[in-house]
């Protein structure tokens, strides 16, 4: 492209390169071999590619669409891109007034209110903190690996309870 790249990201397997021009251009081309980039839309302000890179999920003038790489599918209005699973089948954003929404088979179910950010696992359920990279990650929950031991909790101001140290409840 002429006016430079301003976001991009590669399908796990590296077959294929998904980018936004400066233009704001959304194209993929397979890696490695194909020089020539197909554009897939104009206006792209922000996307996301299922892992097996079949899928894209894009916001263009606050809406999202899908696209399968042979025709796009206008999905909602005025709503921003949060997760997609890796199969691109569900799809996590929120709309203009905060609510998370979760996308599966054109049907939608609010998730929750007042979202910021969110990050879906593969299983489209959970999300895992990674402190070395400090970001929320597709993974599983549990398996330990803290290490440490917490010999006891004492309940703040404004809540009851006092010092637990083996088991108890907090309350406010």
């Amino acid at each position: 492209t002429k006016k430079g790249l301003e976001d991009y990201t590669i399908t796990q397997d590296g077959s294929k390169l998904f980018f936004i021009d400066g233009k704001g251009d959304l194209y993929y081309v397979k890696t490695p071999g194909k020089k020539e980039a197909t554009k897939l839309d104009s206006k792209v302000s922000d996307f996301m590619v299922s892992e097996n890179g079949k899928i894209v999920i894009y916001e263009k003038n606050g809406d999202l669409y899908k696209h399968n790489l042979k025709k796009e599918e206008k999905i909602v209005k005025d709503v921003s891109v949060q997760g997609v699973a890796p199969d691109g089948k569900i799809i996590y954003y929120r709309n203009d007034d905060g609510d998370l929404i979760c996308w599966k088979n054109g049907k939608e179910e609010e998730i929750d209110d007042d979202v910021y950010i969110l990050y879906a696992s593969e299983d489209g359920k959970t999300i895992v903190w990674d402190n070395a990279q400090q970001k929320w990650k597709y993974g599983a929950a549990g398996g330990g690996g803290g290490g440490g031991t917490v010999t006891s909790i004492t309940a703040g101001t404004g809540l009851a309870g006092g010092t637990i140290t083996t088991s108890g409840t907090i309350a406010l």
